[in-house]
């Protein structure tokens, strides 16, 4: 995992630097990144999530505003026990979960 990875500027957006034959699967805007740390307090920011073929990088959508994170990498070999979970009739479902109202991209077990 590495924060600030270097980013460039490609048509008004900003994309990772590629590593060496590594390809660009898909971006999705609108994701929101929250990150706690036992010893400082969560950073939470909205921006663009990008899959490559070697990792996953989430942009903040101020950068250029200069925030403290601009950017975050996750490498795809250190993912595991991952799931996908899709809204199948709706894509605005809402539940409950401890009395708190959760929208779909949180899960409801």
């Amino acid at each position: 995992m590495a924060c600030n990875v270097p980013l460039i500027r490609v048509q008004d957006e900003w994309l990772p630097l590629p590593y060496e034959n590594e390809l660009f699967i898909l971006s999705r805007k609108g994701v929101v990144c929250e990150i706690k740390n036992e010893r400082c307090n969560s950073t939470r920011s909205d921006g663009v999530l990008v899959l490559t073929t070697q990792r996953l990088v989430f942009i903040d959508k101020r950068i250029d505003q200069h925030a403290a994170m601009q950017s975050f990498e996750a490498p795809l070999y250190g993912i595991w026990n991952e799931k996908f979970h899709q809204v199948v009739l709706s894509s605005s479902f809402r539940c409950y979960y401890d009395s708190v109202v959760v929208s779909a991209d949180t899960i409801c077990q």
